[in-house]
Order: structure tokens, then C-alpha cells, then sequence
């Protein structure tokens, strides 16, 4: 509930802005899944998020977002 109350509010207060958030595991997990738009149940079911991966989306309040990058690790190697 927090991770979707974080979310609208993002979208309300940035709507055309660039933003970064950094968080951990599970948190990255919801946030996913709720920009994504799945269910509570798929948090469960996904996979942990790669330490140090990056997960980049394109949202445009009213359309569906676009993956650009999940779980990636690329910056790495």
C-alpha cells in the first residue's frame, strides 16, 4: 500500500520529470510490481532483484510504462 501511495504521489509531483529512486530488494520488488500493474501475488513469485541491478521505466501518467531495462547488471561488467 505505502509502494502505491509513493507511486501516485511520484506521478502527481513529477509528471514529466526524470526521477530516481534507490532502494533494496523487496521494496524494488513492489515498486515493480506496481508500476508494472501486476498483482500482490506476483510479488511473491518473482525473482530477488540482482544486487546492484538497475530497473529503468518510461511512464507517461495515463498510458501504459515501457520496460527500458529490468534487473539489469550490464553496468557492472
Amino acid at each position: 500500500e505505502r509502494a502505491k501511495k509513493l507511486y501516485n504521489k511520484l506521478l502527481v509531483n513529477h509528471p514529466k520529470d526524470t526521477v530516481l529512486l534507490i532502494g533494496h530488494g523487496f521494496i524494488g520488488k513492489i515498486l515493480i510490481t506496481v508500476i508494472t500493474g501486476k498483482n500482490v501475488e506476483d510479488i511473491v513469485a518473482a525473482e530477488n532483484l540482482k544486487n546492484t541491478s538497475l530497473s529503468i521505466f518510461e511512464i507517461h501518467p495515463g498510458k501504459e510504462c515501457s520496460i527500458i531495462s529490468l534487473d539489469s547488471t550490464e553496468h557492472l561488467f
